[in-house]
Order: C-alpha cells, then sequence, then structure tokens
C-alpha cells in the first residue's frame, strides 16, 4: 500500500525544486531584459565556461585568482558605478554588498600576489562567477534579494559544477594544455 503522505511530500518536494529552477532561470536569463546586466555579464559567463575547460581545468593558480579578483573587483566597481548614476535604484544594501565584493577582489588580489593559499580557494572563477551572475541582477533591479533566489542559485550552481566536472572528465584535454605542459 502507498502512503498517500510520502505522496504528498513527493509533491510538495517537486513543486519547492520547479519553484527553486524558475527562480534561477530568471536570475541566469536577467542579463536578456537589461543592458546594464548584459553588459556585465556576458564576459563573466564566457570567461566561467572559458575557465572549467581551459584555464583552470586542474586547479586554480595564484595568476588565474589575480585575474578572477580583477573581474570581482571590474563588476562590483560597475555596481557602484550604475548605483551613482541611478540613485532611485539605490539601496543601502545594495551599496554594501557592492563595497564588499570591492573589498573581496583586492583581497583576492592581495593574497595572490602574496601567494597565500586562501587566494586560490576563494579566487577561483567558478566562485567570482557565481557572485557577480547572482548579485548583478538583484544589484540592477531586475530581481529580488531574497532566500528562495538565494537557494535557486545555490542549487543550479552545484548543478552546474557537477555538469562541467562530468564534461572536464568525458571531454578530451584541449591541445593547447598538452602543448603548454
Amino acid at each position: 500500500m502507498i502512503d498517500t503522505n510520502l505522496l504528498f511530500n513527493l509533491e510538495s518536494i517537486k513543486s519547492i525544486l520547479a519553484s527553486i529552477l524558475l527562480n534561477a532561470k530568471d536570475i541566469i536569463l536577467a542579463p536578456l531584459h537589461d543592458f546594464d546586466v548584459f553588459w556585465t555579464l556576458l564576459p563573466v559567463y564566457v570567461s566561467w565556461v572559458q575557465a572549467e575547460f581551459f584555464v583552470e581545468r586542474e586547479g586554480t593558480s595564484y595568476a588565474n585568482a589575480f585575474s578572477n579578483g580583477f573581474a570581482m573587483v571590474w563588476a562590483s566597481a560597475n555596481w557602484l558605478k550604475y548605483l551613482i548614476d541611478n540613485p532611485s535604484n539605490s539601496n543601502n544594501l545594495k551599496i554594501i554588498i557592492s563595497i564588499l565584493f570591492v573589498v573581496y577582489g583586492i583581497f583576492v588580489w592581495i593574497n595572490a600576489y602574496l601567494g597565500k593559499k586562501i587566494a586560490v580557494l576563494i579566487g577561483k572563477q567558478n566562485l567570482i562567477s557565481f557572485f557577480v551572475i547572482v548579485f548583478s541582477p538583484y544589484v540592477f533591479g531586475i530581481v529580488d534579494l531574497s532566500l528562495s533566489n538565494l537557494a535557486s542559485m545555490v542549487l543550479v550552481f552545484i548543478l552546474i559544477i557537477i555538469l562541467f566536472s562530468i564534461l572536464k572528465r568525458i571531454l578530451p584535454e584541449p591541445a593547447g594544455i598538452e602543448e603548454d605542459g
């Protein structure tokens, strides 16, 4: 006999998962609704995919972490520029988030330069990309900063990391990596 409570719980879980995926879809597709967001996120998406399969295939180097820290500073400085240019879309939380990510990028820079292990842990392309992709639509006023949206993006981020891990095992190494040694 089928337990009806379990059946209702499965339906609830499916409903929650569908909601999470719809929220994530809205955040991921946010760049298509606003040129400022598109301008900020297009290079982030491209560099994330490129880094996963070419630059950081075996791990993050200090040079990569330094570059990724720059990307974080650039994106969050762009957020601040937008907030200054559009004070009606600005609020204290958006400004604080933007400043914190500028500091985060600078922290990665400094620690990468000094050769500190923390730089390669927090300066990974996928982590920097995640933060920029999640917070840009919020800063630009396209989506709300909600627990539901954050949970959605964390789940999708985990799924993307799993997908990239599988693809890196299946796909051959690019010839350029073999050539570089």
